[in-house]
Order: C-alpha cells, then structure tokens, then sequence
C-alpha cells in the first residue's frame, strides 16, 4: 500500500515537472522569437537609414543637375527646360520630405520596439527564474521519493523537449495562454496577460516598422526617377547650349575678319597722312616759291618805276642841252626821249602784271594757311579714328574674355557632372572656325548680341551696351578715316592748284625780267643820246648812218 502511494506521488510530481519543462521550452522559444523580432527591428532600422541616405545621394544629385543647368543655360535660362526641372525639383522636394518623415518614423517605432522587447525578455527571465525554482524544488521531492522506492533518481528537462521559432501572433498568443494556464497563479497570470499585451503591441510596431520601410523604398525610387529624368533634362539642354554656345563662338569668329578690315583702313589712312604731309609739305615749298616770284616782281616794278623816271630826266636834259643846236642835237633829243617812251612802255608792261600776281601771291599765301589746315585735321582724323579703334579693340577684348569665361564654366560644369550619358561630346565644338568670315561691323554687332544670352547681368553689368558701343565706335571710325581720305585728296588737290600758280608767278617773273631788262636798256639809250645831245657828237655809227642817208 505504501508502496502504491509513493508511486501515485512520484507520477505527479512528474507530470507537474514534465509541464514545467515544457513550460520552460515555451518560454524560452518566446525569448527566441524575441530575438528575431528583434533582428527584423533590426533590418527595419538599417533599411530605413540606407534608403534615407540614398535619398540624400540622389537629392544631392538632383540639385547638382539642377544648379548646374541654372550655370549653363542661357540668360535669361530656357522657358520649357526651367518649368520642367521646377516640376521634377519640386516632386523629388515632396518625396525627399515624406521618405525623411517615414524614415523618422521607423526610428521612432523601431525605439518603441526595443522598450517592449526589453520588457517582456524582463518578465520572461523573471518567470523563468520562477519556474526553474519550482522545478528544482520538484527535482528534489523526486529525488526524494525515488531513492526510497528505488525509482529513478535523476530527471531533467534539458533539451529533451526542444522549443520552436514562434512567427506569428496567434502562435505566441496560444503558448502565453498554455504557459498562464500551466502556472496557475495570478502573479504569472497577471505578467502573463501583460506579455500578451505587449506581443499585440509589438506585432502591430514591427508591422507598421516593415511598412514604413517599404515607403521609403517606394519614395527613394521615385526620387531615381526624378533624378533619372532631371539628368536627362541636364543632358539634352548642355547638349543644346553646347550647339548654340559653338555658333556663337562660331559668329564671333568674325571679329578677326574685322580686325582684318580695320588693319587694312589703317593702313591706308597711314598711307592717306602720309601724303598729306607730303603734299603739303610740297605746297609749301611751291608757295615759298610763289612769294619769292613776289617779292622779286616788286623789286622789278620798283626798279622800272625809277628807270622810267631816270629815262624822263635823260629826255629833259637832252631838250635842255640842244634847244639851240644842230641836227645832231636834235636827233640825239629825238632819241633820248624815244627811249624814255620805251621805258614807260616796258614799265607798264610790268604793271600790267601786278594783278595777276597779287592773286597769286595772295593765293599762294591762302594755299599756305589751307596746307597747315588740312595737315592738321588729318592729323587729328588720324588721332580721333585711333581713340575709337583702341575703344573697339578694348569691347572686342571683353568681349572675348567673356567668352573664354563661358567656354571655361560650361566646361567645369560639365567635368563635375557625373553618370551623364550625352550623345555628343559637350565640351568641344566639331567646327569653331567660319567659312566665310564677315568683316561687317553689324553683323559682329549681331553676334556680340547673341551671345549676351549666356552672360548674366551680374557678370557684366555693361555688356548688353557693347554692342550699341562697337556700332557707335565704329561710325566715328569710320567718319573719322573717311575725314583722311577727303584731306589726302584736298592736299592733293591743293597741290595740283599750287603748282599751277607756280607756274603762273614763274611765268609772270620771266615776263617782268624780260621787260624789266627792255626797260634797262631803253634807259641806258636815252642816257647816252643825252649825252650825245649835250656834247654835239653822234656815235659813230648814227655818223655813218646820216651820210648814207644824204647821199640817197
């Protein structure tokens, strides 16, 4: 009978230790399904950071696409390209925004989760304690009994019953319920009914964790396509402003035709000062040359105008000396003033030439005055068409350096810019040079102005006036070499109107030698028949002449 009893006793001691070790089991599979939630609060966490600092990546490119067309694209900036990108900026701002916020979110879940795994693994190790105590205790009555009924003595619940991975909440819930229920006490109950509590909460956190995720993976695609298509807007305008960037370049290709041009102006306004000074430089010599016939007709009509007076004196002496002579005397008389008449006669010859060379001297004195001028304005011509020259160089010079400016920024723009597909090279033209290059002021004009769409006005503030500026510079060129051209051509003129006046005065000057020498010798005859008159005695051949005459 005893016997029988100590055998009823031990067989319940062993089912209560057999339900306490699969207690045990299912507690202990509760903390193992634990550390997988945990694992997937884990994943959670990283996924969500990844795909936040993906976000930021493809963010970070967005805007580097985005600031890089604002450099590159035309001032003011294409209408269709900008309104596009806005678009596209504006939807990968909103997604960037919600990812940021679901990503916070699973931070702030994942946080939660945490607090509630550590909570039920404390209640989970506090009833575990509780049932490794129990079953120590019923370890020892076993022990207990067995040895006096020679039983088996030993017993444990070690890895015998294995514990499972738990998955789902109903499966957690149904063991919390078996574990409650193999307890049977209220303390286990009641942090039982608590565990329960938190794996719902927990289940719905980690639910809510996997779901936010997947909208951060669902914004950071959005946002590659945004990116995607913000790079291929990129791609096609740097496309674009590299084409319109090579025709201007090409178009401004004629400023070295101009150059050309205006060399080629200069040279031959050289060329035109150069014979104004020469020309007249001979003007003057030509006028000195006419003041000289001048100043030596005035000697001439001087000295006539005395031999005409010395030749009356001669004819009055010789009247004087014969009023009561012979023949002889009054045909040395005769003589004498014959001879004063012909001095009279050659000095009005002289005088007859005095208005003609007073016209000429006065003209070639005019002509003189003309010559300075016209040096001068060339000169100052010259000097005026350089001040414009040197202006029209300094615009084409800014001109040129914005240029360069541009060509450098969109190349710089386009080596930060990554994962581009172009079609084309964009940092090089396929042909800057220009067939058939214009030396037209306006149509360099034209290109300065066409190419002010990719100069901002912050770059330049006056490069939108440089082409009215190069069209002002270049009329006052212009005006101001054709100024040398008509002054080449007055000096020319002038000198071709000098030398006629030369040849004019030299004329005149023979003139008045020859009747100044007539005049000379028709007083020195007079002189003589006065003397003639005054001693009685004819030359020896007027002597022979008389007799011929009586003998005929």
């Amino acid at each position: 009978m005893l016997h029988d009893n100590k055998e009823k006793v031990s067989g319940e001691l062993m089912q209560k230790f057999e339900r306490l070790c699969t207690t045990t089991n299912q507690v202990r599979s509760i903390v193992h399904h634990l550390s997988a939630v945990n694992e997937t609060v884990f994943k959670g966490i990283t996924k969500a950071r990844s795909h936040a600092s993906e976000v930021t990546k493809r963010m970070r490119g967005i805007r580097t696409y985005s600031d890089a067309f604002k450099r590159i694209a035309p001032y003011p900036a294409s209408s269709t390209p900008t309104h596009k990108l806005s678009i596209e900026n504006n939807a990968a701002e909103q997604r960037a925004k919600y990812a940021s916020a679901r990503s916070e979110k699973v931070e702030s879940l994942s946080r939660n989760a945490m607090e509630i795994i550590d909570k039920i693994n404390d209640i989970s190790a506090f009833e575990l304690s509780a049932i490794q105590t129990r079953l120590h205790k019923l370890g020892k009555e076993l022990r207990a009994i067995n040895r006096t009924s020679g039983g088996q003595s030993e017993r444990g619940c070690g890895s015998e019953v294995g514990h499972k991975t738990l998955y789902s909440l109903l499966e957690v819930s149904r063991v919390v319920e078996e574990v409650s229920n193999n307890l049977n006490t209220e303390d286990a109950k009641k942090n039982w009914t608590a565990i329960t509590s938190n794996f719902t909460v927990l289940q719905q956190t980690v639910t809510s964790i996997e779901e936010n995720v997947k909208e951060t993976e669902g914004a950071l695609g959005a946002i590659e396509d945004v990116r995607k298509n913000v790079a291929s807007v990129v791609t096609s305008e740097l496309e674009s402003v590299r084409t319109s960037l090579c025709e201007a370049r090409r178009k401004l290709g004629s400023a070295t035709a101009y150059h050309v041009s205006m060399n080629q102006r200069f040279a031959k306004a050289d060329e035109g000062v150069g014979e104004v000074q020469k020309q007249t430089t001979a003007v003057q010599k030509l006028v000195k040359q006419v003041r000289s016939d001048a100043e030596s007709y005035r000697h001439a009509e001087k000295t006539a105008t005395g031999a005409v007076e010395e030749s009356k004196q001669a004819c009055l002496k010789a009247e004087e000396s014969a009023a009561e002579g012979d023949d002889e005397a009054q045909w040395a008389v005769k003589e004498a003033c014959e001879a004063a008449k012909s001095v009279a006669l050659e000095r009005e010859r002289v005088a007859g030439e005095m208005h003609r060379m007073r016209e000429a001297d006065r003209s070639a004195a005019n002509y003189a005055a003309d010559a300075l001028r016209v040096r001068l304005n060339a000169d100052a011509a010259k000097k005026t068409a350089a001040e414009a020259r040197a202006n029209i160089e300094e615009l084409l010079k800014r001109v040129d350096g914005q240029i360069n400016e541009v060509e450098k920024r969109f190349n710089d723009t386009v080596a930060s810019l990554e994962n581009l597909d172009f079609t084309h090279a964009p940092t090089a033209c396929a042909n800057t040079g220009i067939t058939a290059p214009s030396d037209s002021i306006e149509d360099l004009a034209g290109a300065v102005v066409n190419f002010r769409q990719f100069v901002a006005e912050t770059t330049d503030k006056n490069f939108s006036v440089i082409a009215s500026t190069l069209k002002e510079s270049e009329k006052r060129m212009r005006n101001e070499l054709e100024g040398v051209r008509k002054a080449a051509e007055g000096a020319k003129s002038m000198l071709v109107r000098a030398t006629a006046i030369r040849e004019l005065s030299r004329a005149q000057r023979g003139t008045t030698r020859t009747a100044l020498r007539r005049a000379k010798k028709a007083l020195r005859e007079a002189q003589e028949a006065a003397d003639r008159a005054a001693s009685g005695c004819l030359p020896l051949h007027k002597q022979v002449l008389r007799i011929l005459t009586h003998l005929s």
